[in-house]
């Protein structure tokens, strides 16, 4: 059983980093090729620490649930967030 968390931790990990090198290359997407900068995303409102803490329970859920079986309503009550206030952010669930 420790072997299986302790890989099950580690790509947890790697899924992590890959998550925010993703991001890192979404923002630099952001500026197109005349310097302007796009119009900023609605979840850019949200503070690093709360996004942060939201990519990680979605990673959770995801982990623990599969994408086919994962539940939004876990990802939002565990982080003690209305689904209204969810959508605010994010355009849908992808």
């Amino acid at each position: 059983m420790p072997k299986q968390v302790g890989r099950i931790t580690r790509k947890l990990d790697q899924v992590v980093q890959s998550v925010k090198g993703r991001l890192d290359h979404l923002v630099q997407l952001r500026e197109n090729a005349d310097g302007k900068q796009m119009k900023p995303h609605p979840s850019d409102k949200l503070a690093d620490e709360k996004r942060e803490k939201l990519f990680g329970q979605a990673l959770k859920e995801f982990s623990a649930q599969g994408v086919k079986n994962a539940s939004l309503n876990r990802i939002i009550s565990a982080m003690g967030m209305s689904k209204s206030s969810f959508y605010h952010y994010f355009e849908n669930k992808a």
